[in-house]
């Protein structure tokens, strides 16, 4: 009997630690909005990732942008870097940035490749000094953006 209950008392201790980590994803809705008025940005999307696992959350930003060069998107990164922080979501988390020049209205994530977005990214994180490029990706941590906020 003790052992039955043992092994109920840990099958309940992992459910509710496994269950704990599903808590619900952060609004980012109003981030999208805030995201529109920095010079340059035409319109922005936010969604919510869970890499890996259910409690892993990674705030993903892709930005539609007028001028996709290096300069540009540090440009933009820099300005946005406020917007980031005042957002509960990315403050606390970072955000991982993808920057694409296509057109918002006709953007469909379905057929839009990856490889379509700006792919410069490790060339911005240069140009910054914060964050890590790869490609098309900018990641960018609660320090980056509260570095480059400082910066401005």
């Amino acid at each position: 009997m003790l052992k039955r209950t043992g092994a109920l008392a840990v099958a309940i201790i992992l459910g509710a630690l496994t269950l704990s980590g599903c808590a619900a994803n952060p609004d980012v809705s109003s981030l999208e909005t805030e995201l529109q008025t920095v010079p340059g940005v035409d319109a922005a999307r936010a969604t919510v990732a869970h890499s890996g696992a259910p409690w892993n959350t990674d705030i993903v930003v892709l930005l539609f942008v007028e001028d996709p060069t290096v300069d540009s998107v540090a440009d933009v990164t820099r300005a946005s870097a406020p917007v980031f922080l005042a957002d509960d979501a990315t403050a606390k988390r970072g955000v991982s940035l993808f920057v694409t020049d296509a057109d918002p209205t006709e953007y469909d994530p379905v057929t839009h490749s990856s490889t379509q977005n700006f792919q410069n990214m490790d060339s911005v994180a240069d140009e910054l000094g914060v964050g890590s490029g790869s490609g098309g990706l900018l990641v960018l941590s609660g320090d980056d953006l509260r570095a480059l906020a400082d910066a401005q």
